[in-house]
């Protein structure tokens, strides 16, 4: 994820997981599933599928890949219609300076300018 803004920042990533149908409605009756991801890079799984960049990233740089590649599945409602996974990605910055910014707003462990535990 790139920090488009001009300070330095943390970067934490939410997923949000649901099904939709194939004409793209939501399927408000398919419970969410979440795939088990294999973190890379250093990041650290927060709760509520948030995940936690441990770096501060520089403006104009980016954070490394968030996971392994993932399969997203599909699933057949009670009334036979199949629904398709999405997993939409929200990120979030907090300013970097000072350090205060990023522990009382996300409630992380900052240690020696790094992230090193979240909620």
């Amino acid at each position: 994820m790139e920090n488009t803004g001009n300070v330095k920042g943390f970067i934490r990533l939410r997923l949000v997981s649901y099904y939709f149908d194939s004409n793209g409605d939501v399927a408000g009756t398919a419970v969410s599933q979440y795939p088990n991801l294999t973190l890379k890079n250093g990041w650290i799984a927060g709760t509520n599928h948030t995940y936690y960049f441990p770096y501060s990233v520089e403006p104009g740089e980016a954070t490394e890949i968030l996971c392994e590649p993932l399969t997203l599945g599909q699933a057949q409602l009670e009334n036979a219609t199949t629904v398709y996974q999405a997993i939409e990605v929200i990120a979030e910055a907090v300013q970097a300076e000072p350090i205060s910014a990023v522990q009382e707003t996300w409630g992380v462990t900052v240690t020696n300018n790094m992230i090193t535990a979240a909620p």
